[in-house]
């Protein structure tokens, strides 16, 4: 071609003037024979041999455009049906319904309804909580949860109680499902399973409660009243610990849910001449308590652990009764957005922090849910991954283990 200064023979230029079919021996000879005669015939002629080349290129590029592009939307619709094969999400909720725990749950199960209606309505999906009583006790949770995973196939469970999910933890990864729980017992997260704790710690509430009793009451020699279960015994333990260390004399007196008269427990306190009362409980027996050393009239003072934060009313009595001195653990303030809408649509206030971190809870489970690969335990893998978890009402962070601290601090009831 001129315009580019290539030379082409007689034979490519008529190959690329005709098809194939059109070509024959004669024709190409009489082409050679005008070529011998005057060599520049052909260097005049515009051969379209670099355009068809080109435009064949082109051709080919574009269907392997479209090719990649179709893969590419496929793939991406494939793995958008792998994160949510449906739109329906059954969660399992081991709950205590009745028992000593039941007020204390009453809170977190609205909490979860509250969180499922919004969810449902922000991810057009429906989610159904199927709630079983298991008395935050081993026998009942595992009872139950067996049902609901032969009956209903559930993967997603929310449960109570430090027993029932250390009773659960080796079933969770054999059966890949996954649990959100608010058991404060230290072993719940060890070895890795599927979970996601949103608890205070018992290490952590015990190191806070035996450093205020320290410093701040000044006591030396306290009585340790405990019920006896799963989690106030790992939270006695831990407190004993942390007492000896503040050089705190200790002596402790168990007692049980269904024990109907505990006056005894704060005579053995008052002969024992303990500069103060520690009651490691929740619960109805909380209460009797409190009222137990108002009818003796302890003046000691009366230290209620982080159990009081989730016993139903323990407020309202604590301030009727009026201990000499009474002291309790507590949660972090609720936001009034959080209080608004859960009055608005219960009727009455949240007890206290336990309805907000059951509603963070589901929004984390519905998360998991979203973005799990393959199996349920996998969610658990995606929230720990995340670092940080912005909720509606609160951001919180995960620990690469699936922890979420709720950190807890002392405070005095006025009289």
């Amino acid at each position: 071609r001129k315009d580019v200064g290539v030379r082409v023979s007689p034979r490519a230029y008529l190959e690329s003037q005709t098809s194939s079919a059109e070509l024959s021996p004669r024709s190409l000879g009489n082409v050679e024979d005008s070529f011998k005669a005057d060599p520049n015939v052909c260097l005049e002629a515009e051969v379209p041999v670099f355009q068809s080349r080109i435009r064949r290129s082109l051709a080919s590029a574009l269907g392997i455009l479209v090719v990649v592009v179709f893969l590419s939307s496929t793939l991406q619709a494939q793995e958008e049906r792998n994160v949510r094969s449906d739109t329906s999400l059954k969660v399992g909720g081991l709950l205590a319904l009745t028992g000593p725990g039941a007020e204390f749950s009453l809170d977190i199960r609205q909490g979860l309804e509250l969180a499922i209606r919004q969810l449902e309505e922000q991810h057009e999906v429906s989610i159904e909580l199927l709630a079983e009583d298991s008395r935050m006790e081993v026998a009942p949770s595992l009872t139950a949860f067996r049902r609901l995973r032969a009956q209903h196939d559930v993967r997603y469970f929310v449960v109570l109680g430090s027993g029932p999910v250390l009773a659960l933890k080796p079933l969770l990864q054999q059966e890949q499902v996954f649990v959100s729980t608010s058991a404060a017992h230290q072993d719940v997260l060890t070895d890795d399973p599927p979970i996601i704790r949103h608890s205070n710690h018992s290490s952590y509430d015990a190191a806070e409660l035996a450093s205020y009793v320290a410093a701040t009451l000044m006591v030396k020699n306290v009585t340790v009243l405990t019920l006896e279960n799963e989690w106030s015994t790992s939270f006695s333990e831990e407190l004993k610990r942390k007492l000896e260390s503040h050089g705190v004399v200790h002596q402790e007196k168990t007692f049980r849910a269904d024990d109907a008269d505990l006056r005894p427990l704060i005579l053995a306190a008052k002969a024992a001449a303990s500069d103060a009362v520690i009651a490691v409980t929740f619960g109805p027996s909380l209460v009797q308590l409190m009222r137990a050393a108002k009818e003796l009239q302890l003046q000691q003072p009366f230290v209620a652990n982080i159990g009081f934060a989730i016993t139903e009313g323990a407020r309202e009595q604590a301030a009727k009764l009026a201990l000499n001195s009474f002291h309790y653990q507590d949660t972090p303030t609720i936001p009034a957005g959080f209080r608004e809408l859960f009055l608005s649509q219960f009727g009455r206030e949240p007890s206290g922090y336990w309805a907000l971190s059951a509603y963070t809870d589901m929004e984390m489970l519905v998360e998991a849910w979203l973005n799990a690969r393959g199996s349920a335990s996998q969610g658990a893998a995606y929230l720990k991954s995340l670092g940080e978890f912005k909720g509606r009402f609160e951001t919180v962070t995960v620990g690469k283990d699936g922890d979420i601290l709720i950190k807890t601090e002392m405070r005095r009831m006025p009289r």
